[in-house]
C-alpha cells in the first residue's frame, strides 16, 4: 500500500473550547535601524547554565546557638587492611566507586555495594595481589569514592553520644558505688521526687 504524502482530513470540533480559531497572519515587523557609524553593537552574554551555588556561611560568621551541618564522611579503608583469604577465591573485585569501595571476594557482595549508583567503577581480577595492587593505586592516586545512599545500610553512623552515667573500667575500684547502693537499699531505696 502506498501512502501519500498529503494528511487526511481532519474532522473539526463544533466544541467552542475544543475549536479556536486560527490566530491572524503575524503582521511584518519594520527593520532595524542600522547603528550609527562607530558605535559597536551590543554584546550578548552567554546564559548560564545554572545559577551558582551559595557557599556555606564560615563558622566564624555564625552565632554560638547555630552551627555549620556536617555531613558524615564515608571511610575508605587502607589498603593494608584487606588480608589474602585463607580459603580459594575464584576472582577479587575492587571497588572503585560504589556506596562502599573496597577489595570484595564474591559477586554477591560487590552487587549490592554498586547497584543504582551512577558511573560505578568495579572490576574483577584472577588473584588478590592483581586486586591489591589496582586498589593501592587507586588510594594512592585519590581515585577512591564512596557514594552512599543516604540512611542507607552503607551510609556512616553518627559516633554514639557521650553517656551521662559513669563507665566503669576494669581497673576502677568499686567499693564506694557498692557502699552507696547498700546504703541506699537499708534505707528503701532511692527516694524518689513527686
Amino acid at each position: 500500500m502506498i501512502h501519500s504524502p498529503t494528511p487526511s482530513p481532519r474532522r473539526r470540533s463544533h466544541h467552542p473550547i475544543l475549536h479556536s480559531p486560527t490566530p491572524p497572519p503575524a503582521t511584518p515587523q519594520p527593520a532595524r535601524s542600522p547603528l550609527p557609524a562607530g558605535v559597536p553593537p551590543p554584546q550578548r552574554s552567554p546564559p548560564l547554565a545554572h545559577a551558582p551555588l551559595p557557599s556555606p556561611p564560615s563558622p566564624a560568621a555564625l552565632s554560638p546557638s547555630q552551627s555549620v551541618p556536617t555531613i558524615p564522611r564515608p571511610a575508605i579503608p587502607h589498603p593494608s587492611s584487606f588480608k589474602k583469604p585463607a580459603y580459594h577465591v575464584k576472582k577479587f573485585y575492587v571497588v572503585s566507586r560504589g556506596q562502599e569501595v573496597g577489595i570484595f571476594y564474591d559477586w554477591n557482595e560487590v552487587g549490592p555495594r554498586v547497584h543504582h549508583v551512577g558511573s560505578a567503577v568495579q572490576r574483577g581480577y584472577p588473584t588478590f595481589e592483581e586486586a591489591l595492587a589496582v586498589y593501592t593505586r587507586d588510594y594512592k592516586d585519590g581515585c577512591l569514592d564512596p557514594v552512599p545512599f543516604e540512611n542507607g545500610p552503607y551510609w556512616p553512623q553518627a559516633p554514639p553520644a557521650p553517656s551521662s552515667s559513669p563507665v566503669i573500667q576494669p581497673q576502677d575500684d568499686i567499693t564506694p558505688l557498692i557502699s552507696a547502693l547498700s546504703v541506699e537499699e537499708a534505707h528503701g531505696g532511692p527516694r524518689r521526687r513527686r
